[in-house]
């Protein structure tokens, strides 16, 4: 058993130090250039978005909310401008709790439809 009284051997103190300091340096060299690496790529999506033409600025008078359903929107705000118009005038508000006709049945009476029960 020999091992243990050589220099190289890797149970010897001063050698298990040395191992950790070049692991420690080896890791913050990799970091450096991870970090540089990153610098450089975020510096070039910064020069092409300007020679693209796209800035973060908001007050660009050009930029606007876009209304996907602005037609429909308008048509409802007019009814129900309307019916509070009608509403206001002292018309009283329709509303219908039966059927308009007094011999017609329900959608779920009518002939044709399929019977809840077993019958």
């Amino acid at each position: 058993v020999l091992l243990p009284k050589k220099s190289y051997t890797p149970w010897n103190p001063k050698n298990v130090e040395r191992v950790q300091k070049d692991e420690q340096n080896a890791k913050e060299e990799l970091e450096r250039e991870e970090k540089a690496i990153q610098e450089i790529q975020s510096r070039q999506r910064l020069n092409s978005l300007k020679k693209n033409g796209v800035t973060n600025n908001c007050s660009n008078s050009s930029m606007r909310h876009v209304n996907l359903f602005e037609k429909e929107e308008k048509v409802a705000n007019d009814a129900v401008s309307s019916r509070k118009t009608q509403l206001i005038e002292g018309e009283k508000p329709r509303v219908y709790l039966r059927l308009e006709n007094k011999n017609s049945k329900p959608f779920y009476l009518q002939q044709g439809t399929i019977p809840l029960c077993g019958n």
